[in-house]
């Protein structure tokens, strides 16, 4: 027996557990049993009626990360000896997806499974690993093999896990994978929010002394021309000249330049 779980596969209208249950009669250990390693029990026992709760045609009233859990979860509840996964975690975000891989990993041990997915942590541990474009073979073999010998495979893994791609960085657990990731899009987030919100460096003085010291600075400069006597009798255009250079840069104009 074989299960298998496509990106967009089809929810019918009824209940949560009828549509893991796919009409084969499993008992309701199992169903739940699947609906956990699929991650899907975090969000199902949150609704009122739980397994119970019923789905609209094509489950849209669910989100596509919980969809694709459901799915995952009908996938496992027959104890398949071979399990196809087709880009099925696309939706889901690190930690989940890592959690999926993981809880995969520790239940059902004796399935061989194929994986297809556009993610490098999701094939990390994988036995035996084919880059593909466009169906032709750019590389085969396992993580680490495959960043010493296949260039795309490498540049995406860089892209994608940045250090964990390195030789020795795929030793820890998929929790922990999915755990540094999704800090990491958080931390990305979190600063670029904290940059747009920060806006232009605040002026420690108050209105009237910014308004005040260009007026100052303006008068200072009449008492030093009136104390230097009367101006040489320049031709216009040197005047004009002189009086250029001597304007000054508006404040915080090099503001940004520094550092």
């Amino acid at each position: 027996m074989f299960g298998v779980v496509f990106q967009n596969d089809v929810l019918f209208a009824d209940t949560i557990y009828e549509n893991i249950d796919f009409g084969r009669g499993l008992p309701k250990e199992e169903i739940e049993k699947a609906a956990r390693c699929a991650q899907a029990w975090e969000f199902i026992s949150q609704l009122p009626q739980g397994l119970q709760h019923r789905l609209t045609s094509k489950g849209t009233n669910l989100s596509g990360g919980q969809r694709q859990r459901v799915l995952v979860a009908r996938a496992l509840a027959g104890s398949p000896e071979i399990l196809i996964l087709d880009d099925s975690s696309s939706a889901l975000d690190y930690r989940t997806d890592a959690a999926l891989r993981q809880a995969l990993r520790r239940e059902y041990q004796g399935i061989t499974t194929f994986v297809i997915a556009q993610r490098v942590s999701s094939i990390l541990h994988a036995d035996h690993i084919l880059v593909l474009d466009e169906g032709r073979e750019l590389g085969y073999g396992t993580h680490q093999e495959l960043l010493a010998t296949c260039s795309v495979y490498r540049e995406i893994a860089h892209s994608q896990l940045g250090h964990q791609a390195e030789p020795g960085g795929n030793s820890r657990t998929g929790a922990e994978e999915g755990n540094d990731l999704a800090a990491r899009a958080v931390g990305q987030v979190e600063e670029e929010n904290r940059f747009r919100q920060a806006g232009p460096a605040p002026s420690s003085r108050t209105g009237a002394e910014e308004g005040n010291d260009p007026a100052a600075r303006a008068a200072a400069r009449a008492e030093v021309g009136d104390s230097a006597g009367p101006a040489p009798n320049l031709p216009a255009g040197e005047a004009g000249r002189q009086g250029s250079c001597q304007r000054e840069a508006p404040e915080g104009a090099f503001q940004g330049k520094e550092g």
